[in-house]
């Protein structure tokens, strides 16, 4: 019996001491996990990001202000959007808090808060300029979309070929976008644009507001040529 039972003991033993590797491993991918999700919660809740965050919050109540009559505060709003747009990059950059999730998502909420403004100031005041310079701004940040796509897909077909080749380099052939001056240019004028379209329809004095509302639409038709010029580089570049 006794024999049986230190047997029996160090069967057990060995089992275990078998499969200790396994779950050393297993505690370590359990372990990355976690860390990776507490990582991942972490970048998403730095205040660069939150301020991202309200940036697409305030897309709604921004159209809610502006179909309501309430310009000034439709006005406001996208000045903030503006506001925490420039924001948001600078506290990412100096804090060293930019992460991929938000330099995905930070674009993402100006061609939220952009589109949603070029629709609301172009159905306000139908002239067959404001809509064909809408049209411009909008088709230009599809097909700039859609070039960024096709370039992310040729990067993986580039990169899984190379790792199957096991020979060549895929940072080397790789499509690339990378935003310009000309991108940056039109992106500062729209926003300066469309502020002063919003503004002006706040102002009581006829002659003002339409000054005001005429140079807005004049800089918003300079900012579709620097769009259509650097949707054309972008072309050129993949």
């Amino acid at each position: 019996g006794s024999s049986f039972f230190a047997f029996f003991l160090w069967s057990m033993l060995r089992a275990g001491l078998r499969q200790w590797p396994c779950l050393l491993a297993s505690r370590r991918v359990v372990s990355s996990s976690r860390r990776s999700i507490h990582r991942a919660t972490d970048e998403t809740n730095t205040l660069p990001m939150k301020l991202t965050y309200s940036r697409v919050g305030m897309v709604p109540v921004f159209v809610a202000c502006h179909c309501s009559g309430l310009h000034g505060p439709a006005a406001a709003i996208f000045g903030g959007a503006a506001a925490t747009d420039w924001l948001d990059g600078y506290l990412a950059r100096r804090w060293n808090q930019c992460t991929p999730w938000g330099a995905f998502l930070d674009p993402v909420a100006d061609k939220l808060m952009v589109g949603t403004a070029l629709v609301a100031v172009a159905a306000a005041h139908p002239s067959a300029v404001l809509v064909t310079v809408a049209c411009m701004h909008i088709n230009r940040e599809i097909w700039v979309s859609a070039l960024r796509e096709w370039a992310a897909t040729q990067k993986s077909a580039e990169a899984t070929a190379s790792a199957a080749e096991g020979e060549r380099d895929a940072q080397a052939t790789e499509p690339r976008l990378v935003v310009g001056d000309l991108g940056k240019l039109k992106a500062a004028t729209q926003f300066v644009a469309l502020q002063l379209i919003l503004t002006a329809y706040v102002i009581d004095d006829p002659e003002q507001a339409a000054m005001v509302y005429y140079l807005g639409v004049g800089l918003l038709v300079v900012s579709a040529g620097f769009g259509v010029a650097s949707a054309w580089q972008y072309t050129k570049s993949i």
